[in-house]
């Protein structure tokens, strides 16, 4: 292997009741490297006691795995449905000795946890237990875990999860206009029953031309109190909305705001006819509690005035571009390779209602789609759950297909005579090639 690439162990800590979430991590972290080792100059390991440990006496058997395996590795990916494991003479099973040892060494460490029902008769509850017991632990302790309630939900979730924690843990990402990380200009605290009315006030900020951050989704291997107190202290003005909900003793937004006045950040504002808690009621409030998405923002003046001091000028105004041009089209290294292509916005029929429509610019972002990727999306949409070692003809495929056009595709105008027009099958048989097509999502362009 080349010496400048970076290499990362990443351990799979896991009872034996998850064999199948083992198969597909260690297919994930396969993934990855196809897609990113060369841009990244880095590859992952997957580190699994199975296949990277050897025969050993001298020590307890959990005590030999971690000085064979579990102190060579970088991150763990903890995996926990009905077991927890055997005893291992510290703790109740070896992959939370795995998991704790790691965390000693200051090692990252992401914990998924399956809600997939299983049969009464199969389950130890006293098993069970333990793992509820540990859960509760890790989430008293201010962890961020995350659930599944199937298989796929797990691949897609650690997909995501681990394209993004390896780039920030692991890789030197170089500068580029498409794909820099940008330091927000304000943060928005807000009491979770105020989203609603909160994601109105970001459209405005944003189409003023500030950067804001108020998605308050983590990601596991985080704790949610350093997570927030990094945006915090990142941001450059902390917008705090004051409303019945977040005056509360028990709200988070205190303790945001506290640290935002410290740092000199703090500009406070009112949903609701409300008075501040005690501690900030001497620092003005800007009202917005009859604030309309709907009407002229001319009265937020003097609140974009405040922002001004503290974030600076916008980066663009007036809901004008950040930038003068797009590319026509540019592929993401970080997004599965993902291919963007730009679709000029615009005035144009809407096919449906037969009227004419404003439509901003648009990215398609298109993805490469597998035959077994699409037979399932088909047999999705259907409602019968499919085998995926089933082989198929490509004219039984082609015939499903076509079905499913003829039926199922008749609810949305249009999709029927598409699928029977465009609906290309490559070559091969029962072989997981690619099919001519794509799986698409449309983001707007950073238009305003």
């Amino acid at each position: 292997m080349d010496k400048k690439y970076k290499e990362v162990k990443i351990l799979i800590a896991s009872p034996s009741d998850v064999e199948k979430e083992r198969d597909i991590a260690e297919k994930v972290i396969g993934n990855w490297n196809i897609v990113n080792s060369d841009e990244r100059k880095l590859t992952i390991e997957p580190v699994l006691w199975e296949s990277h440990s050897a025969a050993e006496s001298g020590d307890r058997t959990q005590g030999i795995i971690n000085k064979q395996i579990v102190d060579t590795c970088d991150v763990a990916i903890g995996i926990f449905w009905t077991r927890i494991g055997t005893h291992t003479g510290i703790v109740p099973g070896g992959a939370v000795e795995e998991i704790e040892r790691l965390e000693k060494n200051n090692k990252k460490v992401m914990l998924y946890f399956s809600g997939i029902s299983m049969p009464r008769h199969g389950i130890d509850y006293g098993q069970l237990q333990k793992v509820d017991d540990f859960k509760a632990a890790r989430q008293d302790k201010g962890d961020l875990i995350w659930e599944y309630n199937d298989l796929n939900e797990f691949e897609r979730l650690l997909t995501h999860h681990l394209d993004i924690q390896v780039r920030r843990w692991f890789c030197e990402i170089a500068d580029s206009d498409d794909f820099q990380t940008e330091v927000p200009d304000i943060f928005i605290s807000y009491a979770r029953e105020d989203y609603e009315r909160v994601k109105k006030i970001v459209v405005v900020l944003e189409k003023q031309g500030w950067s804001v951050f108020w998605d308050r989704q983590i990601l596991p291997g985080q704790t949610w109190d350093d997570y927030i107190e990094e945006r915090i202290i990142d941001a450059k003005c902390v917008l705090v909305l004051w409303s019945f909900s977040s005056i509360d003793r028990k709200s988070y937004v205190r303790e945001e705001a506290a640290l935002a006045r410290e740092r000199d950040s703090l500009v406070p504002a009112l949903l609701d006819d409300v008075q501040p808690p005690f501690g900030f009621r001497r620092i003005h409030a800007f009202d917005l509690s009859s604030f309309s998405y709907d009407k002229s923002h001319d009265d937020l003046s003097q609140l974009f005035e405040a922002i001004r001091d503290r974030a600076g000028e916008p980066k663009k105004k007036n809901g004008q571009a950040l930038f003068s041009s797009f590319p026509s089209s540019f592929h993401n290294p970080y997004e599965h390779d993902a291919q963007y292509i730009l679709v000029p916005g615009g005035r144009y029929i809407y096919s449906v209602t037969k009227q004419e429509v404003s439509v901003p610019d648009l990215y398609i972002a298109k993805y490469p789609v597998t035959n077994r990727q699409y037979r399932s999306f088909i047999d999705f949409l259907s409602g019968n759950p499919f085998e995926f070692d089933k082989k198929l003809s490509l004219s039984h495929y082609e015939q499903v297909l076509r079905d499913f056009a003829q039926n199922g595709g008749n609810s949305v105008k249009g999709l029927s005579d598409y699928c029977m027009r465009n609906v290309i099958l490559s070559s091969g048989s029962g072989r997981d090639t690619m099919v001519t097509g794509s799986s698409t999502k449309m983001t707007s362009r950073l238009s305003g």
